[in-house]
């Protein structure tokens, strides 16, 4: 028995609803109900279950036999509605919505990583038959858009595939339950023992290889070595080489060696040598280089220093990172290669019409497993703590994008879209707007622009990178936080509020991942490498099979937006059709609704909803298109299926009884025809042995004897004339036909230039369609481009405000220069009583000091101070030469800010004018900073004469070390507003730099466009012209030949007539004749 909160207890749908197919039929609509359907039906193994618009999967973990060819014949042809929920009436539904409305189609699938995205994707490929899914259980993070093209018929003319987001970080590091990619644990297996082990320099324990040995080293119901055998088919059967893929593995297999080289630091050196070169001989002789130049190339990279190439010493740390980097380098290099030439095989060169899009992306990633994870740690005696990184950050980031462009066009566009139809509707907001969290990662001062920023910043840490986050967004931005871990976890360093959830991050090692270096001496070496591959390359958390973790479903339910579309889905009007393609497709649900004639699409449509009684909540009537409820058009076309089925019926009826009654009439003509002769013959037999008919019989044929003679001779005339007629129609019909022979040529020729003109314009038309649209795109990027100009010249106004305050701090500090040179001269003047003078001198002296502490110690790393009091002068000198290239460095960093605002603003006389009064400021604190100088000439030898009295007013100094505190403050404030100022101003410069660049380059591509554009405009329309001609012409030919060919067709009949007459009494006159000729040698000897 439990016992719950009555507020926490929701509705049950009635029992008639227990595992329904389509939850947006469900009566009460909560997170109970749903997750009991989906739990209902998957401990039935039906793991599809559709939801208004989406259909829900659920990973069994297990296979199942529901991906046969048999079930794949079950599905085909079959609407959603008439089978039972699977991902193969999904992907029939898309196929046939392509061929009926004659445009392309997408499949997403989504949700969160290991929820089964992949092995669905490869399912959806194989019911298009195009290629077979391999078996996997976990799937290789990389995303994948696969396009499936077809011809105009429907016929599958190629495939071709894009990655994204592939994780390079797992080829050097995998967490405790995860493991490395598939291939090197294949190519470690039994199966490539005898093929490959020997060439690759590898053995059959994976354990060996540092790189893909830190997590798990197997996956349960998964074979490597029958992987690899399938693999290695796989490469046979898409054409590769076996040249291609032994070096594909030869690279693999270096990355493994790689990981296992062996470095040591020198003592009291910040050199690193080899502690062992095995690996790397093995490494170089895989990649076809030296030995001995890859090892240099580790431990001393030549680095270009001005115009000279030095050897830059690595430590230990370097050379490590320097060798992931690398690794992760060539297996991003050698995936993307290998996705180009399977594109290559899958380009069958067969003309593409349309193509239906499935897109497989990582989803959200939130490694906090503290309610599915800890039996699963304890069984296998993991200590796990997973945390969140950069590459999370990449992937949530992502999929926050994709989710906000899936929620605005599903729950914005949907709803704007009816009003636009006019349709009676109340806005819906569904509370999805996640600008506010992408604007976060991606807007300037974002946590992406941040760490770009740190990465150039010298010294910077992933400490500092965090205080900068907490600085700008801490408190400040509603979906930044700072996390509260639980008991005895590790605390996150910030918090990002997703769509998913809220993730917390921890910036361990971010701004190495970002730079992530690629040692350059080595990548040159790669590229003369003797393997042609290498030099080409260079020019989740476990789970058993039939649990369901509730929370876990409900949680993923709500990332992917199912129940607030099932909601949607329920409220809004998902399925619409124009006036025009409704009432010439559904007319024939009610015939009778619209009269004949020409009748208002929208009237009829409105007519023909009246006449089927069908009810008003499910459909809205829009401007253009009539919209419709989830599931009212499967019904409009059941309906329509049924109306089809009777009209068949009734003509089939019609043609049966036509048949049978032609049958009914044949057969009584028949039963006449037999009595007749039956009587005839009964007739015959009667009287055939009645004398008087023997002697009728004989005396018959003698009374036409004379008579048949003259005939005869007649009927020979006319024959002989109807012989000559014959051959002159003859003759004539084989002019009539000669010339019929040469229009069909001429036709024929005159058909083939048009086709082969259709085809030209046809590909005149395309090219010119492309140029459109790639002009389209071009302005629209200028458009782009010109909005961040403009943003552009704010900030650029900005940069002017920062200026002007910049010029204001410069005034302060050129007065208190002033201040500093009164005083050093009151102190000279004073120098006559001895007392007073030493005050000053000291207040001065100390000031100097400290100030020249503060600097040097930015430059030059914090240097100890200097304690005695002619090194203290020394040090006033070195900051009086550090002001003056201060100075010079800010006089140049304000030349190149006002050239920058003389292109922006165009307003170079007042910035000119404002640089002649910058110079004329700096020159005379130039001539005061050398009076100055002068003056600490002076006093250093009055100090000498002064060491007796100085050691006795030493006492006297700490009273002065407030007034040098406070001006050592000022001086630092105004040193760090000085260097904030120059960064801010090379940014600016370089990011105004490239966007004139990349203006420049776009205005030259769009005049070129347009140039291309008005030549193929031209060409166009003179083809089109000519085309006219031509088909007027043809007209002309068409209407001769047609002409021609009735006259032919009319005389031909008549002879033939003729002809036939003719023939018919040469027969009947010929058989009279004969009957004469046999009947003369019985009458003549009578």
């Amino acid at each position: 028995k439990v016992t719950v909160k009555k507020d926490d207890v929701q509705l049950m749908n009635p029992p008639k609803y227990e595992m329904c197919d389509d939850m947006a039929n469900l009566t009460h609509l909560n997170d109970a109900s749903v997750l009991h359907n989906l739990r209902t039906r998957y401990k039935n193994w039906l793991i599809y279950t559709y939801s208004g618009l989406f259909c829900v999967v659920i990973n069994p973990y297990k296979r199942l036999p529901i991906y046969t060819m048999k079930v794949v014949m079950m599905y085909r042809g079959k609407k959603p509605n008439e089978v039972a929920p699977h991902l193969y009436a999904v992907a029939d539904n898309a196929y046939a919505n392509m061929l009926r409305e004659r445009e392309n189609q997408s499949m997403l699938i989504t949700g969160e990583s290991g929820a089964g995205k992949t092995e669905n994707t490869k399912k959806v490929i194989q019911y298009f038959a195009l290629v077979a899914a391999a078996s996997d259980k976990k799937e290789e993070n990389v995303g994948k858009f696969i396009r499936i093209h077809f011809g105009s018929a429907g016929k599958i003319a190629g495939a071709d595939i894009e990655v994204y987001l592939l994780e390079k970080s797992r080829v050097i590091f995998q967490q405790p339950l995860e493991r490395n990619y598939h291939i090197f644990y294949q190519l470690c297996s039994s199966a490539a023992a005898d093929r490959y082990h020997k060439e690759l320099l590898i053995g059959t324990d994976a354990g060996k290889y540092h790189y893909v040995a830190q997590g798990k080293l197997t996956i349960d119901g998964v074979d490597d070595a029958e992987e690899m055998k399938l693999t290695d088919e796989a490469f046979d059967i898409l054409g590769f080489s076996q040249e291609e893929k032994m070096n594909l593995f030869k690279c693999t297999a270096a990355v493994m060696h790689f990981g296992n080289t062996t470095w040591k630091q020198r003592p009291r050196e910040e050199q690193a040598e080899a502690d062992g070169t095995e690996d790397c001989d093995k490494v170089a002789h895989l990649l076809a280089v030296d030995a001995a130049d890859l090892i240099k190339g580790l431990l001393k990279p030549r680095i270009k220093v001005g115009t000279e190439y030095v050897n830059k010493g690595q430590s230990k740390d370097q050379v490590v990172n320097s060798i992931g980097a690398l690794s992760k380098s060539i297996y991003s290099r050698m995936f993307s290669w290998l996705v180009e030439r399977v594109n290559v095989t899958l380009d069958v060169k067969t003309k593409r019409q349309y193509f239906i899009g499935v897109l497989d992306i990582a989803g959200f990633e939130i490694f906090d497993f503290t309610h599915i994870s800890a039996s699963i740690c304890e069984s296998r005696a993991v200590q796990w703590v997973p945390f969140n990184g950069f590459e999370q950050l990449c992937i949530n980031y992502t999929n926050e994008r994709l989710q906000q462009f899936f929620n605005h066009h599903m729950f914005v566009l949907e709803q704007e879209e009816y009003k636009k139809e006019g349709i009676q509707w109340t806005f819906i907001d569904f509370g999805m707007d996640l600008q506010a969290c992408i604007d976060l990662i991606e807007k300037p001062m974002g946590i992406l622009s941040i760490l770009e920023e740190e990465c150039i910043v010298p010294k910077a840490s992933d400490k500092t990178f965090v205080e900068k986050l907490y600085t700008n967004h801490l408190g400040k931005h509603p979906q930044f936080g700072k996390p509260k871990p639980a008991k005895g976890k590790a605390e996150a360093n910030f918090e990002v509020h997703h769509y998913a959830g809220s993730v917390p991050y921890t910036a361990t090692s971010w701004l190495e991942k970002n730079k992530d270096p690629i040692n350059a001496t080595v990548a040159t070496l790669f590229s003369k490498s003797k393997n042609p591959m290498l030099s080409h390359l260079y020019a989740d958390v476990a789970a058993e099979e039939g649990v369901l973790d509730a929370h876990l479903v409900i949680h993923q339910l709500h990332c992917n937006g199912v129940l607030e579309g099932i909601r949607i889905c329920r409220l809004g009007l998902p399925n619409r059709i124009i006036y025009q393609e409704f009432k010439q497709r559904y007319s024939i649900l009610a015939p009778n609704a619209t009269p004949a004639g020409f009748v208002d699409a929208k009237k009829a449509t409105e007519d023909i909803l009246k006449d089927i009684a069908l009810s008003e909540e499910l459909y809205r009537l829009g401007t253009t298109k009539v919209f419709f409820k989830a599931g009212v058009l499967g019904q409009l076309e059941d309906m329509r299926d049924t109306a089809l089925s009777q009209i068949i019926a009734k003509i089939q009826s019609q043609i049966r009884g036509y048949i049978m009654r032609k049958e009914y009439r044949r057969m009584l003509e028949q039963r006449v025809a037999l009595q007749v002769v039956q009587r005839n013959v009964k007739k015959y037999l009667a009287v055939r042995n009645w004398p008087w008919w023997k002697l009728f019989t004989k005396i018959k044929p003698l009374l036409s004897v004379a008579r048949q003679e003259e005939e005869l001779k007649k009927m020979e005339e006319e024959f002989a004339q109807l012989k000559e007629n014959l051959a002159k129609e003859e003759k004539l019909r084989k002019e009539i036909e000669e010339n019929n022979a040469k229009l069909i040529k001429d036709k024929s020729d005159i058909y083939l230039q048009l086709e082969a003109e259709r085809s030209n314009t046809a590909d005149v038309e395309e090219r010119l369609t492309r140029l459109v649209a790639q002009k389209a795109d071009l302005e629209q990027q200028l458009k782009d481009m010109e909005e961040r100009f403009h943003e552009e010249e704010e900030t650029g106004q900005e940069l002017q405000n920062k200026r002007k305050k910049l010029e204001h701090d410069i005034d302060g500090l050129k007065k208190d220069i002033d201040d500093m040179r009164l005083s050093l001269q009151k102190s000279e003047n004073e120098c006559k009583i001895r007392e007073n003078r030493i005050n000053i001198l000291q207040d001065e002296m100390a000031q100097q000091d400290e100030s020249l502490a503060k600097l040097t110690r930015e430059k030059k790393r914090l240097e100890e101070q200097n304690t005695k009091i002619t090194e203290q002068l020394q040090a006033e000198e070195d900051k009086v030469n550090h002001l003056n290239k201060l100075k010079t460095k800010l006089e140049q960093t304000l030349d190149e800010l006002e050239d920058s605002l003389e292109r922006e603003k165009k307003a170079r006389t007042d910035l000119d004018k404002s640089k002649r009064k910058i110079e004329a400021d700096l020159k005379t604190t130039q001539a005061n900073l050398e009076d100055m100088k002068r003056a600490k000439q002076e006093l250093e030898e009055n100090l000498k004469r002064k060491d007796q009295e100085i050691g006795q007013m030493g006492g006297r100094l700490e009273d002065e070390q407030g007034v040098a505190a406070s001006l050592q403050k000022k001086i630092k404030e105004l040193q760090s507003k000085v260097q904030e100022l120059e960064e801010e101003i090379e940014t600016e410069r370089q990011l105004r730099t490239k966007t004139e660049k990349q203006r420049a380059d776009l205005a030259r591509e769009i005049d070129e466009m347009n140039d291309r554009l008005e030549e193929a405009g031209g060409a166009t329309s003179t083809q089109v012209e000519m085309n006219k001609k031509r088909e007027a012409e043809l007209a002309s030919l068409r209407r001769d030949l047609e002409e021609a060919n009735l006259q032919h067709e009319a005389t031909a009949a008549q002879l033939r007539k003729k002809h036939q007459d003719a023939v018919n009494e040469m027969g009947e006159q010929s058989l009279q004749k004969n009957c004469i000729f046999d009947f003369r040698p019985q009458t003549l000897p009578t």
